[in-house]
């Protein structure tokens, strides 16, 4: 009965998981091999991580590349298309005088700056009743660049002159 109960009690405290522990020591030949073999195991991984890493800042890199340039030469563009807004206005003033105090309303081109200005002159006469006057229908036109280029700016200002009664 004593062989029973000490069986018993084996069963007992290995089926409420009381074990014991085998301690590994550090100088273990078992132990340092299986430390290398880990070591092995994760030697490529720094280095995929590395190449992930690298690939992942050009891409930013490159990014920011392209929206620095394109912000630029938006800037750039926006510039031009003010300095091509004055260009042509100041063609219409020129046309207005010259319609209105010279001697007649003719289509005229020249250069302001980098800007080549186009100014388009049409008179119309009218009568209404006793009166008789002329309008001048003015358009000016000022571009740089040709079409398809990177930077082709090209702005059209139109109005409307008399020296009516």
């Amino acid at each position: 009965m004593d062989k029973v109960r000490h069986i018993d009690d084996q069963y007992r405290s290995h089926r409420c998981g009381i074990r014991r522990k085998r301690v590994v020591a550090a100088t273990d030949p078992r132990n340092q091999r299986s430390m290398k073999m880990l070591r092995r195991l994760q030697r490529g991984f720094v280095a995929i991580i590395a190449v992930v890493v690298l690939v992942l800042f050009a891409l930013i890199g490159v990014y920011m590349s392209t929206q620095v340039t394109t912000a630029a030469l938006s800037s750039s563009v926006s510039y031009l298309g003010i300095q091509a807004w004055f260009a042509a206005k100041s063609g219409m003033e020129w046309g207005i005088h010259k319609a209105l105090y010279g001697s007649s309303c003719t289509s005229s081109t020249f250069t302001i700056g980098d800007f080549s200005v186009t100014v388009t002159c049409t008179a119309t006469a009218i009568s209404e009743g006793p009166d008789s006057y002329t309008v001048n229908n003015l358009i000016a036109t000022a571009t740089k660049g040709s079409p398809g280029d990177v930077i082709y700016v090209s702005r059209s200002v139109m109005t409307s002159a008399t020296l009516g009664p």
